[in-house]
């Protein structure tokens, strides 16, 4: 007889999960370049998006791999992760948000340089990011962020 007067909240319960499924990560891609073939998912702390625009599209270019990134909170980049949407790549500032995706990275994070007085970090989540984390640690990405105003010095 319990379980009777319980059906109804289990239900709701039920319908409310359900409804949450096919619900959008809360971080997305949202720009592409390179080819379409072959994809990799790249999300960026909002503050240094411009920064890192060109070298996503000089990684697409030299390697001839798609790259699909968006930009976000760090709150909403790890939420994204966490619930295990498909991502390939973080780039985050220090802070509670890069300790908090730490046991998601399928290596340690990579230091970038730091960018208006924030210290960034590029995270492989997992094996087809860390090709692409490599490159924003090689020379040529160095070069790059320099650029755009990074201090890629230590």
């Amino acid at each position: 007889m319990k379980l009777l007067r319980r059906a109804p909240a289990l239900g709701l319960a039920g319908a409310v999960l359900l409804a949450g499924c096919g619900e959008e990560p809360p971080v997305a891609t949202t720009q592409t370049s390179g080819p379409d073939s072959r994809q990799i998912q790249v999300l960026v702390d909002r503050g240094a998006e411009l920064a890192l625009r060109r070298d996503i599209e000089a990684y697409a270019t030299t390697r001839r791999v798609g790259v699909s990134w968006g930009s976000g909170t760090a709150d909403a980049i790890v939420t994204t992760v966490k619930h295990g949407y498909r991502i390939d790549v973080v780039v985050l500032r220090s802070g509670a948000a890069l300790d908090r995706v730490g046991d998601e990275l399928l290596a340690p994070p990579e230091k970038l340089g730091t960018f208006r007085s924030d210290t960034y970090w590029a995270c492989a989540v997992d094996e087809y990011g860390l090709s692409f984390v490599r490159f924003l640690v090689g020379r040529t990405s160095k070069g790059m962020l320099r650029q755009q105003g990074f201090d890629v010095s230590s």
